[in-house]
Order: C-alpha cells, then sequence, then structure tokens
C-alpha cells in the first residue's frame, strides 16, 4: 500500500527515476487531515524530537485559522511512537526506515504536498506569527520561483555571529538562496529540476538547487529574497555543533564544487544584485491596495522583530544601505580614517560603491601579507598591525567573524570601532 502510493506520486511528478533510491526507505505515511486544496505545503523533517519542534507546529497551527496550508512531517529515521505528541498539529506524517540525511527526506516529503507553493521549515525554527502570510503576500505581488526568508536569532549567543547569511537586509531583492530551512519554491519548478540533490547529506543543497533552477530558467529576478518571511533559530548550540558543522559542509561543498564547474561563480554573480528591489518584476493585477496590505504586513513584522533585527545591525550594515553608510562614514570621518578590511572582490565592490556615494576610503587592511605595502584602486594597503583608534574599520570578508576577534584583542569594539559589511 505505502509503497504503491509512492509510486503513484513520483509518477504524478515525472520522478519515476527516483523509485528504486525511495521505496526502499518507506515505513509508512499517515494522512491524519485532509486538506483538499492548499494554498501552500509546509514540509518539516526531524531525526529526534527537538524542544522547539511542538513550539514550531503550535506557531504554524495558529495561523491556520487564516490561512490554508498543510503541514507535512518526515520522520527521518527515529522510532515511529517518537513524534507522538506532535501528531495532532500535522497533517500528513510519513515515516522513514532510516536517517536520509537532509535531502532525500525533503524530496519525500514534497512528494505528499499537494500545494502550489512548498515551503521548507527547520524542525528546531519557530516561524513568526505571520510567516504564511508574508510568503502568500510575497508571491502575490511578485512573479517569483523561490522566496528564501530570513534566520533571526533565538538565543543572542555569540556563535550566530558566525554566520553571514542568515539576515540581508530589510529590502526584497534577486537572490539565490543559500538556505534550506526557510525557502520556498513554485512546486512545478522545483519538481521539473529534480528537487533537492538526493547526493547531499548535509550543506550545500539551497545554492545547488538554486543553480539548477538557474541553468533552467536564466533569470535572476525570479529568486528573491524576503526580509519579511522569518524564523527564528540559532546557529549554532555550541563550539562543537559548530565545528561538527562546518566539517560537514566544506565536505559537501567541495563535491559540489567538483560537480558544478560554475560553483563558485555562480554564487558571487548574484552579489550585483543585493538590495535591488528595482529588478523585481511584478504580477499583473497587484493593486495600490494589495500594496498598502503589503506595508501594513511589512511593519507589523518588523516592529514585531526591531530588537532582534536592531541587534544583528548593531554590528552589521548592508552594502547597500547608502543613508546609514554615508551617516556613519560622515560621524566617522570627523576623528578617524576609514578602511576596509578585506582587499579581495568583496573589499574592492564594497570601495567602488563608497566612490559611487562620494565617501573616502583611506586605507585596505588585509591577512594576506603578499599584499601589504602595495595598493588596491589607488588606496595603500596596511598590515592589521598598523591598525589603531584613528582607524574606523569595515569588515568586508567571508572570515569576518575571524576579523572580529582579531580586532577584539588588539582593543577593537564593534559598533565603536569596527562594523560588518554584508
Amino acid at each position: 500500500m505505502v509503497k504503491n502510493d509512492l509510486l503513484q506520486k513520483l509518477k504524478m511528478r515525472e520522478w519515476e527515476y527516483k523509485d528504486s533510491l525511495y521505496t526502499p526507505l518507506m515505513h509508512s505515511v499517515e494522512y491524519l487531515n485532509c486538506i483538499s486544496d492548499p494554498l501552500l505545503s509546509v514540509v518539516i523533517i526531524s531525526w529526534r524530537l527537538h524542544p522547539d519542534t511542538i513550539n514550531n507546529l503550535i506557531a504554524l497551527e495558529r495561523q491556520k485559522k487564516s490561512h490554508e496550508f498543510e503541514v507535512i512531517f518526515v520522520n527521518n529515521g527515529a522510532d515511529v511512537s517518537a513524534f507522538s505528541s506532535l501528531l495532532p498539529y500535522i497533517d500528513t506524517y510519513v515515516s522513514l526506515n532510516e536517517n536520509t540525511g537532509a535531502y532525500i527526506a525533503r524530496n519525500i516529503g514534497a512528494l505528499y504536498c499537494k500545494a502550489p507553493i512548498l515551503l521548507f521549515l527547520e524542525d528546531d525554527g519557530i516561524p513568526d506569527n505571520q510567516l504564511i502570510e508574508s510568503y502568500m503576500m510575497v508571491y502575490k505581488k511578485y512573479i517569483a520561483y523561490s522566496v528564501q526568508g530570513v534566520y533571526l536569532h533565538k538565543t543572542n549567543t555569540r556563535l550566530n555571529y558566525r554566520q553571514s547569511h542568515y539576515y540581508l537586509g530589510n529590502t526584497f531583492f534577486p537572490k539565490c538562496s543559500n538556505l534550506e530551512g526557510n525557502t520556498s519554491y513554485i512546486a512545478s519548478i522545483f519538481f521539473e529540476v529534480g528537487g533537492w540533490d538526493d547526493e547531499i547529506n548535509f550543506g550545500g543543497g539551497g545554492r545547488e538547487l538554486a543553480l539548477r533552477i538557474f541553468n533552467r530558467y536564466p533569470e535572476y529576478h525570479k529568486q528573491i529574497y524576503s526580509p519579511i518571511s522569518i524564523i527564528y533559530h540559532d546557529f549554532a548550540s555550541s563550539i562543537e555543533h559548530l565545528q561538527s558543522k562546518v566539517l560537514k559542509q566544506n565536505k559537501s561543498f567541495e563535491r559540489l564544487a567538483e560537480k558544478h564547474e560554475d560553483w563558485h561563480s555562480f554564487a558571487a554573480s548574484w552579489k550585483a544584485f543585493q538590495g535591488n528591489e528595482e529588478m523585481l518584476e511584478l504580477k499583473s493585477g497587484w493593486t495600490a491596495n494589495d500594496e498598502e496590505q503589503l506595508r501594513a504586513l511589512y511593519n507589523q513584522i518588523n516592529s514585531r522583530n526591531k530588537s532582534r533585527i536592531n541587534e544583528y545591525e548593531e554590528t552589521r550594515i548592508s552594502l547597500f544601505d547608502q543613508p546609514r553608510l554615508t551617516d556613519l562614514i560622515d560621524i566617522q570621518h570627523r576623528s578617524k580614517k576609514i578602511c576596509i578590511f578585506g582587499a579581495g572582490t568583496y573589499g574592492e565592490m564594497f570601495h567602488d560603491s563608497l566612490q559611487q556615494f562620494q565617501l573616502r576610503v583611506d586605507c585596505f587592511s588585509d591577512n594576506n601579507t603578499a599584499v601589504w605595502n602595495t595598493e588596491k584602486r589607488g588606496v595603500p594597503i596596511i598590515s592589521p598591525d598598523n591598525l589603531t583608534a584613528e582607524h574606523y574599520v569595515f569588515i568586508v570578508s567571508k572570515w569576518n567573524y575571524e576579523i572580529i576577534l582579531q580586532l577584539e584583542e588588539r582593543g577593537f569594539l564593534p559598533s565603536e570601532n569596527f562594523i560588518v559589511v554584508y
């Protein structure tokens, strides 16, 4: 029965070629609530019962009062009864025989979705009160194949500063997703390109899927970042967790770089569009009244999350936030020299952006000894050892967390002496 049901789902999505991989993994499927015509399907997978999973599902359940959506939960190899306390909040409960890793489980969960939009969430992330409404409004306004949301921290621990991709400002703009746990897709597109890469065990799946969507449909403006689609989720629970996470991600990234020759250039190609909402394409029929509703929703969500966003932005600033950059540099230039820490491509982009705003840069700095005492864009590159209290430092590097620690060891303070550019 379960196998026949799965095969029917695979045929409907033209995924019959996945039958030999998926069928042996299936244990059972329970259809607990019938939602005949959902507008959106939420997929959550879990290999163990996390304390916040019940809070996650309760937060979603509250939103069902206003929106027609379904929740598909995939038990990824735990005992069948492990999630019994969650069943009242689940519409379709899929159990697998083993822990398949994140991506096969998500694909199998997607097969049991009925809605035209798929939303993948973390099991230990907690949705904002208006998460579902936010996604529905974004898809109502823009022509989009995928929409990436935001992670704001559950707990304000220092480990959350290790990430640089959870929050990217308060503007809608073209963005290939590099998240898996708060990203949505048009279902037909997701299935057409084959869904998540079944061979990934951990890390890189968001960018990899975005790349395949782009290769089929090379349109930057149809993969989108939404600043109002928020879940609460911590980057890591401990140093040990973080170290394990990074090792597994790096191993996966190495494989994906071999699989896709444009793996690195693809990600870099999107930076030019960050913050550029004007590139996005409106759907026909979007009205001034719709815009007013979206603005009201935006204000509600932003107000509710203001403290978390402010805590994040105390140490970070967007490359494209011209008013804030101008104000900050004007203030600092009165008493300090402006330094860009990071003399690579992204540092150059930041320098050129400041030049467009007629904002002066006094020096670059970098940990690469080979570039010390040279110039970039006619600006000297100095050793970090030469940075003093006379400098205000903009950190423009993927190694931003390590640079933060490096500067703090020298007595530099966040916001007062340096800020990270994202």
